[in-house]
């Protein structure tokens, strides 16, 4: 029986890295989007451009910050799960 529980937890640690490098993907995506839109906020002249820059740029960094926030809470629920396995508790 100890065997299966281990399988389970190298799945869901093998789940949590995807769903963590996913979600690294995302904020380098988001990242990226940001620096585009500064870059092209420096050449738009005409103040709707502007407008529509600072609306995507404002959008832009709330999703950032969502993805962000994610991360570090899934950081946390990864420490709090070693802190609590039963197998470091053998270590």
């Amino acid at each position: 029986m100890k065997f299966i529980f281990k399988d389970r937890n190298k799945e869901d640690k093998n789940e949590e890295i995807n769903k963590k490098n996913e979600l690294l993907k995302e904020l380098k995506q988001a990242r990226e989007a940001i620096d585009a839109v500064y870059t092209n906020l420096s050449y738009v002249v005409e103040p709707d451009m502007i407008d529509c820059c600072i609306y995507e740029l404002n959008a832009l960094q709330i999703r950032y910050k969502i993805i962000l926030n994610e991360v570090k809470a899934q950081e946390a629920r990864a420490c709090m799960s070693v802190k609590e396995s039963p197998e470091s508790a053998d270590i």
